[in-house]
Order: C-alpha cells, then structure tokens, then sequence
C-alpha cells in the first residue's frame, strides 16, 4: 500500500474528508440566550467576600449553571434531532466514508468498475449533504427567531462541498483510466477470425 499512488483530487477529498469529520464535533447551531450564557460562563467570578475552597465551590456552581444554559441551545452535526439533521447527518457520514474508502483503495492499487466507485458515491452524497446544510444554514434549528448559525457550520459547507467536487473530478479520472486501460487492451489483442491451415496434397495410388 502506498499513498503516492493518490492523485491530487484523491488527496483533497481524503484530506476534507478527515477535517469535516473533525468539525461535526464542534457547534454549529446556537442561540443569542445561549451566547450571553457562554460570555457569562467566562466572566463569572465568586464574590471577594469568600476566599479558599467555598470560593472555589461557588465559582464551579456558577460556571456550570451558566454551561448548563448555554447546552439547552449548542447543537452540532450529532445533536440536532430533526428529520432534515438526521438526513443530513447520513449524507455526510457516506460522503466522509466513501471518500476515506476511495484513498484507501487508491493506495492499495485496487479499482471498483465504474460508475459505482466510492468516489462517485462520495460525490453525489456530499452535493445531497452541501444542499442540505445550506438549507440549515438558511433555516436553523429551533426558532428562527433566535438561532445564531456559527461560524464552523460555514466552514463545514465549504468542506463537504470542496469534498463533492474533489471526488467528483477523481471518479472521472477513474472512468478515463478504465477506457483508456480498455482501449489498449483492445488494441493489444490480436486479430481474430477465421481462419484455415492450408491441407497437405493427399498422396495416395
């Protein structure tokens, strides 16, 4: 197995692949109550009349209510529970595997005909996830009126689409290759026909 067989979209999938898997752990979904929760988490402080541990109790207690405020309303590519998240959440787990699969298979010199190869499934299922997530950066989780879309669900648009056409590209280049290697084969193969060994003269009195 060898990863110098990948070819620069190959590479680029592989690579978006593994930095959107990443970001589905972080928070995409808020709210501007669960922002001040977070600001308020930060700069919570236990009042000077307290000193030593019933200090350090009080500042924990008032750090994890604040904490337990802000979770009500963080969501991340896991957590959202509506029909559209969980479609979404399917299309990015077969876009990020597809495209994983189809590194590794690369680098083991190993082919799936086409069209069926993991890179075309990785780029129709990353276009289906990009459309999606466009349409829940559109309309958030929750009521609208107090969603706040974060920056890494932006981050995680640009990613599975740079993914989509990544793969898109090698799926192509895979299909050339297997013409191609058709091709010469084709022309390597000899002409076949029939064809007839001339009959020695029967001798005979």
């Amino acid at each position: 197995m060898s990863f110098l067989r990948l070819s620069r979209w190959d590479w680029i999938a592989f690579v978006a692949a593994l930095t959107l898997l990443f970001t589905m752990s972080t928070i995409w979904w808020t709210s501007a109550q669960a922002q001040e929760c977070r600001r308020g988490e930060r700069l919570q402080t236990p009042p000077a009349a307290l000193r030593g541990p019933e200090s350090d109790q009080f500042g924990r207690e008032l750090r994890q209510s604040a904490a337990n405020c802000a979770a009500k309303a963080e969501r991340n590519a896991w957590q959202a529970d509506g029909g559209v998240d969980r479609l979404l959440l399917l299309c990015l787990l077969v876009t990020i595997g597809a495209a994983i699969v189809a590194a590794f298979m690369r680098a083991a010199d190993r082919r799936v005909e086409p069209p069926r190869t993991p890179s075309a499934i990785a780029s129709v299922a990353g276009l289906t996830a990009a459309l999606l997530l466009l349409y829940r950066i559109l309309q958030p989780p929750g009521p609208n009126s107090g969603a706040v879309v974060e920056a890494e669900a932006y981050l995680a648009l640009i990613l599975v689409s740079v993914l989509a056409f990544a793969a898109r590209i090698a799926a192509l280049r895979e299909r050339e290759e297997v013409d191609v290697g058709a091709g010469a084969a084709d022309a390597a193969a000899p002409a076949r026909g029939p064809s007839k060994a001339p009959r020695a003269p029967r001798v005979g009195w």
